[in-house]
C-alpha cells in the first residue's frame, strides 16, 4: 500500500508522540510499515495526526495524512514545472552535443595520427589486474617487483596495449571504429609512475570496405637521459564506414 508520501522526507522529522499515537489509533499493526512505526516523522505530519479522530484501519489514515500532505507538495511540483516550461521556452530546442547520434565523418590520409599522453598509476594497474583476475605480484609488491629484476612495479602489457583502443575509437579513426584485428610487440617493462604516449598512425586504407590500417606505438622518455624508449610496437586493422579518405593508398593486408 502506497500512501503518497516521500520517505526521504521521513527522517528529518521528530520521534516521540507522533510514533506512539501512530501505534495507538491503527489496532492492527501489520496494515502499517515498520518503517512508521521505528522511524522520526516530521512536525507537520504530527500537526496533521491530531487534526484526524483515531480510524480503525491504516489505509484511512494513510489517506488522510497523504491527502493534506500532497497538497502542499502539488503547489510546489507546481511552481517548479511552471519554472521548467519556462526554461524549456527560453532556451535551444536542439539536444546537447554530448546527446546528438550523429558522427560527422572524418578526413583521413596516410600518415594522419593521434597521440595521448597517460599516467600509470598503482591504482589503475591494480584494477586491472582484479579485472582480468591475474595478481601476479610484480604487479602490485614493490619486493615482488625487485626480487624479479625491476626497480618498482611494472604495468601489465596488455592494459599498457589496450591503451590504444580508446585513442582509435575517439580520435583515430574515430567514432564508429570497430577493431578487427591487433598486432602487440612488448620491447620495454612500463613501469608505475611512467608518463607513456600512445600514438596511432594511418599506413594503409581501403576505401570501398571503410578498412584502415594503423601502426601502433607505446613510448617514453628516460627522465635521466631524456632518450626515447619504445615499449609497445604493434599495428591494427579497424573498420569505419563513417570515413572520408583523402588520397590514395595500396592495401597490402591480408
Amino acid at each position: 500500500m502506497s500512501c503518497g508520501m516521500d520517505f526521504a522526507d521521513l527522517r528529518t522529522g521528530e520521534t516521540g508522540a507522533f510514533c506512539f499515537s501512530l501505534r495507538h489509533h491503527i489496532h492492527d499493526n501489520r496494515n502499517v510499515p515498520p518503517f512508521f512505526l521505528s522511524t522520526p516523522s516530521p512536525a507537520t505530519l504530527r500537526e496533521y495526526h491530531h487534526k484526524f479522530p483515531p480510524f480503525p484501519f491504516a489505509h484511512t489514515y494513510f489517506h488522510s495524512v497523504s491527502t493534506t500532505y500532497m497538497r502542499s507538495r502539488d503547489q510546489s511540483a507546481e511552481q517548479v514545472s511552471s519554472s521548467s516550461k519556462r526554461e524549456k521556452t527560453e532556451g535551444s530546442s536542439s539536444l546537447p552535443a554530448a546527446m546528438s547520434t550523429e558522427i560527422a565523418p572524418l578526413t583521413i590520409r596516410v600518415g594522419s595520427q593521434a597521440t595521448k599522453t597517460v599516467y600509470i598509476s598503482q591504482e589503475n594497474v591494480t584494477t586491472f589486474g582484479n579485472v582480468i583476475d591475474d595478481h601476479n605480484p610484480i604487479h602490485s609488491d614493490p619486493e615482488a617487483a625487485q626480487a624479479a629484476g625491476f626497480p618498482t612495479t611494472i604495468c601489465y602489457g596488455m592494459y599498457a596495449g589496450s591503451l590504444f583502443s580508446g585513442l582509435m575509437a575517439k580520435e583515430m579513426p574515430g567514432p564508429g571504429t570497430v577493431y578487427l584485428s591487433q598486432n602487440l610487440r612488448f620491447t620495454a617493462p612500463v613501469f608505475v609512475g611512467d608518463d607513456i604516449q600512445a600514438i596511432v598512425e594511418v599506413r594503409e586504407f581501403r576505401k570501398d570496405k571503410g578498412l584502415v590500417y594503423l601502426s601502433n606505438i607505446l613510448q617514453k622518455t628516460e627522465p635521466s637521459t631524456g632518450k626515447t624508449i619504445m615499449c609497445v610496437d604493434g599495428s591494427a586493422v579497424v573498420m569505419n564506414k563513417n570515413l572520408k579518405f583523402e588520397g590514395e593508398s595500396e592495401w597490402s593486408v591480408k
